[in-house]
């Protein structure tokens, strides 16, 4: 039956391929469903041989290719965008990576500096990490408020003694043995740090009153992160004792390979300290 041209379109339910696996007795085509443009019911199969180039390049018989080309493609313009903001990202990734390590470099020769110094003075690292384990217990984390506290009188109050309690000594057995080694070949700091600690023997028959310093962050830039308390020494409320004193004691106690300050050199050593503004 004749048709007028134009009004083509593929209808998938009528179209079928051949079954090379089967032996039907024929060969059975791919076919396309044409309708009249004039909403008539007459209809006739065409085969895909008889379509034309221009059918075929204008996509005559797949309906939407244009519509989804199209939809394709205006996804580009925000790809764009979000490439040029990822180069953006990566190309401010890579300098603060750059200046990371710079600071890391800077780190690693502060700490190499502070070890030799440590070392310098007698101070093992295996003595300072037991000295930071002691600083970082619990009962050494303050929350002081604003202020400075003043003690008046001495306390008479009366302490329990627990029986059982250890020493600090037994509490920290590495620390204090490290500290008493370092000191007995003449190091300065290691006996400071043992006139700082807590008797080693001293099984909290005593209160006791740790003192600690406000250090202010040493770059301007870390300003507004805040300093950090670090604890200084401890005091013995029940029997308080000068450092000047309990060095003393030290020294003659664990035969220490330092001279004993007497009275005088005491006081003599008090007063130029805080003739230059020497606080503790």
């Amino acid at each position: 039956m004749d048709q007028s041209p134009g009004w083509t379109e593929l209808s998938s339910p009528s179209a079928s391929l051949s079954n090379p696996g089967c032996d039907t007795g024929s060969n059975e085509e791919l076919l396309a469903t044409q309708r009249g443009s004039d909403g008539g019911n007459n209809e006739r199969l065409v085969s895909l041989k008889e379509m034309s180039l221009l059918d075929i390049q204008q996509a005559k018989y797949v309906k939407g290719i244009h519509t989804f080309t199209k939809e394709v493609e205006s996804f580009e313009p925000e790809k764009d965008k979000l490439v040029q903001k990822r180069k953006a990202i990566d190309d401010e990734l890579e300098t603060l990576r750059k200046r990371q390590k710079v600071s890391e470099d800077k780190l690693m020769e502060a700490t190499k500096a502070l070890k030799a110094e440590r070392a310098e003075a007698g101070i093992s690292d295996k003595l300072w990490l037991q000295y930071e384990a002691f600083c970082a217990s619990s009962f050494l984390q303050p929350t002081p408020g604003e202020g400075s506290l003043a003690i008046e009188r001495e306390p008479n109050e009366e302490f329990n003694n627990c029986e059982s309690a250890k020493s600090w000594a037994e509490r920290f057995p590495s620390l204090y043995a490290e500290a008493i080694r370092a000191a007995r070949k003449g190091s300065t700091a290691a006996l400071e740090m043992l006139v700082a600690l807590p008797d080693a023997d001293d099984r909290g028959e005593s209160g006791k009153m740790f003192e600690f310093a406000y250090e202010e962050p040493l770059d301007s830039g870390l300003a507004q992160m805040g300093g950090l308390w670090k604890f200084r020494a401890s005091h013995d409320l029940s029997k308080p004792i000068k450092s000047e004193e309990k060095r003393a004691s030290l020294i003659q106690r664990y035969n220490f390979p330092f001279e004993v300050k007497n009275k005088d050199q005491t006081e003599s050593s008090s007063n130029a300290k805080h003739q230059l503004g020497y606080r503790k």
